[in-house]
């Protein structure tokens, strides 16, 4: 028996279905859930090993460009590589896990069957948080780069001026230009740290330049 197929039949069979239920859509390795502004995307990561997967979990915003290309994402080929914020799914949500495909205690539809327990007990309400640009605002209105502090967040949030960028964007998006020229100002001073950014940066500062 090829535990791996069993394993991937069942997350087909059993999983895929109930996260069509609740707004995503997708199939194989790749779904993605679109919530006007939002996105959320889901990636199931088979080891270089071959005996075990584990499931990355990714936010996205539809009017944030993509890094690896400056464009808006494409909202139906979006995929969680793709996302900003990022994280990996575990029981708690405390550590890297990964699913063995067959464990000395569980067949591959068990195994199976744990990871979609945990995403539906942990990762969707991870994901809840983060379900609207406002819920963003507040996770995130203690960020102070310059002084180096990070919020606490269930996503890893982009550092220095992937942070600065992301949170320029939606302050910019919101219609607060003068919070979003602050971070623009920071990523313009700290440019030596990413020079692949520069232009966007300066892109950002002529458009709210505009506005203030």
């Amino acid at each position: 028996m090829d535990d791996k197929k069993v394993f991937f039949d069942f997350i087909r069979d059993e999983f895929a279905p109930r996260l069509r239920e609740i707004g995503f859509k997708g199939s194989g390795n790749h779904f993605r859930r679109i919530n006007e502004e939002i996105i959320h995307c889901i990636n199931i990561q088979g080891s270089k090993y071959g005996k075990s997967c584990a499931l990355n979990m990714g936010v996205h915003l539809t009017f944030l460009p993509t890094t690896h290309n400056g464009s808006l994402p494409d909202l139906k080929k979006i995929k969680q590589i793709d996302c900003e914020l990022f994280r990996r799914l575990s029981p708690k949500m405390k550590s890297d896990y990964w699913w063995k495909y067959k464990s000395f205690l569980r067949g591959p539809q068990k195994q199976a069957g744990h990871l979609i327990k945990t995403f539906f007990k942990y990762g969707e309400p991870c994901f809840q948080k983060y379900s609207t640009v406002s819920n963003l605002v507040e996770l995130y209105k203690h960020c102070d780069l310059e002084s180096g502090v990070y919020p606490k967040s269930d996503f890893l949030f982009p550092i220095e001026l992937r942070g600065a960028r992301f949170l320029a964007y939606i302050y910019q998006h919101l219609g607060d230009f003068a919070s979003a020229h602050k971070y623009v100002k920071y990523g313009l001073a700290n440019i030596e740290l990413g020079l692949g950014l520069k232009e966007e940066f300066e892109q950002l500062d002529a458009n709210l330049k505009s506005k203030l």
